[in-house]
């Protein structure tokens, strides 16, 4: 591979607490080639952007308008995501619930 850059793609996924299937294809990248950029450390950059994307919360800092509320609520989930781990996982679980359809519930 020549376009690649280094990326610890295994402390990422770990420190999240996912499997490689459940890390890997949420960006397309199959299982076993994820555990290939794992052993490598190092990935192409188009594919650290997406890890960054996906897993991070990050996004291209030219798709969000700055002091919109999509970026004040991506300010608000890192501070919370930092300093409550797992409220933030509870608030998670919840939004995807209520973007798969599922009821409401309240968010305590």
């Amino acid at each position: 591979m020549k376009n690649v850059i280094p990326f610890d793609s295994l402390s990422l996924r770990k420190s999240l607490r996912l499997t490689q299937a459940e890390f890997w294809e949420a960006i397309g990248v199959t299982q076993p080639g994820g555990s290939r950029y794992e052993q490598t450390g190092r990935v192409s950059p188009s594919v650290a952007m997406l890890i960054e994307i996906r897993h991070l919360g990050k996004t291209p800092f030219n798709t969000v308008p700055f002091n919109s509320q999509a970026h004040q609520d991506m300010l608000v989930g890192q501070v919370v995501r930092e300093r409550q781990p797992e409220k933030y996982q509870q608030i998670l679980h919840k939004a995807r619930n209520r973007k798969a359809g599922a009821t409401n519930e309240n968010i305590n």
